[in-house]
């Protein structure tokens, strides 16, 4: 048994696991979270940017991108692009199609209308 395996078994049955119990939000302040916290579903229940930047098509092998549109944070409108279009989309907006990522705005260059 190596030191850190005789620690670990010395700290194991010093300190034993804690129980869980179950208790409302409110009386949560000051406890230690033992179990994963898991939504039903997603909230929002929809795809949205995580970075500002642009929203590209996932398979789209274009180097250089038409600007479309621009999503600011709370805005939705959906739309396919085209190959070759990209919409300029800001944190927290819905991304407008299924199958897009998101370029980040640092590591693209912009110059309206266009994207690298």
């Amino acid at each position: 048994m190596t030191p850190l395996d005789a620690i670990l078994d010395l700290l194991r049955t010093a300190v034993p696991a804690l129980g869980t119990e179950p208790v409302e939000l409110a009386h949560a302040l000051g406890r230690t979270l033992r179990e994963p916290v898991v939504a039903a579903e997603d909230q929002p229940a929809f795809a949205r940017s995580a970075v500002d930047g642009f929203a590209i098509g996932i398979d789209d092998p274009s180097v250089e991108f038409q600007v479309v549109d621009f999503l600011r944070a709370g805005d939705w409108r959906p739309r396919a692009l085209a190959r070759g279009e990209a919409v300029r989309i800001a944190t927290g907006a819905a991304l407008p199609t299924d199958g897009l990522e998101v370029v980040m705005r640092e590591d693209a260059e912009f110059a309206a209308p266009r994207v690298r």
